[in-house]
């Protein structure tokens, strides 16, 4: 047997032997009658404070419980206040104006705040409608004009139709990104184009262009003729729509591979640098995506 083993068991027996002295001693004070009294009066004192301890517990749970709901309905009142930020940054454009009834300010304002925003096309419409009005006519041509052209009523609807026509062009008019010519394509910095020739790169240019109009045909159209995918994917462009992206025309990953037959590996990235350095488009990382914006 080893000294380590040996002063182990020692060690052992004696903390045997100075327990059991313990409990004699104990034994010998609560066989004592004067001592009685204070043992039972310990005894109710534990008791009551194990009861005490009990109720602390289940306090304790409960407040526990109550703070875990309020965290949730901090996180919830934190995520319904960053989506109704995100709603007041990010008002889609073609949402329809407030009618006259919502408007408090003057006529007069009104019809001057119209005529600040008026196109130049818009504005040439109004004259030329306004000069078909001012125009005389002589008996002589009443005849010519009534075959050639029609009743004045007339003229006037088809103005106003041919401008309502441009300005639903106007609104549903996309940014496109130019070809690249020749001449810039031989400006760019041989590491960047490497192998790749310019026919390549205007053939991405091209797809991307496409994907952009697709995206934006369904951000113009009316919510209530979209079918279900339509509606899905315009959800998805809301989501994606930031502070810095206001106003302008956008896409992402996720769009060109919904609308193109791109692959997104190495020489897509590769052109898309080339067009980022040729100015046709430029980028914007937020919360690990990537916005392209066309310019």
């Amino acid at each position: 047997m080893s000294s380590s083993s040996f002063e182990d068991l020692c060690t052992h027996m004696n903390a045997k032997i100075s327990a059991t002295k313990k409990r004699l001693v104990l034994r010998s004070i609560g066989n004592e009658q004067s001592l009685r009294s204070v043992v039972s009066n310990l005894g109710q004192d534990l008791a009551v404070c194990h009861r005490l301890l009990v109720e602390m517990e289940a306090e304790v749970q409960q407040q526990e419980k109550l703070r875990d709901r309020l965290k949730m309905v901090k996180m919830s009142v934190e995520r319904q206040r960053s989506e109704a930020e995100h709603l007041q940054e990010n008002v889609p454009p073609y949402l329809p104006k407030p009618t006259r009834s919502c408007n408090t300010g003057p006529a007069v304002k009104r019809e001057e705040a119209t005529k600040a925003v008026e196109p130049e096309w818009l504005k040439k419409c109004r004259e030329e409608a306004r000069a078909y009005k001012e125009v005389p006519l002589n008996v002589e041509d009443l005849h010519s004009f009534s075959v050639n052209t029609g009743p004045a009523v007339k003229r006037e609807e088809t103005t106003k139709a041919e401008c309502t026509k441009k300005s639903k062009e106007d609104t549903t008019a996309v940014k496109q990104m130019p070809l690249i010519s020749p001449e810039e394509f031989d400006n760019i910095p041989a590491y960047l184009r490497g192998r790749l020739k310019c026919e390549q790169i205007n053939a991405v240019i091209q797809e991307i262009n496409n994907a952009v109009a697709a995206k934006y045909k369904i951000m113009h159209q009316p919510l209530k003729s979209m079918k279900a995918p339509a509606r899905k994917l315009y959800s998805r462009f809301l989501e994606e729509e930031i502070k810095e992206t206001r106003g302008e025309f956008f896409i992402m990953e996720a769009d060109i591979k919904e609308f193109t037959q791109l692959k997104m590996d190495k020489r897509c990235y590769n052109i898309l640098s080339i067009l980022r350095h040729a100015q046709r488009l430029r980028e914007i990382r937020c919360s690990g995506f990537v916005r392209y914006i066309i310019c």
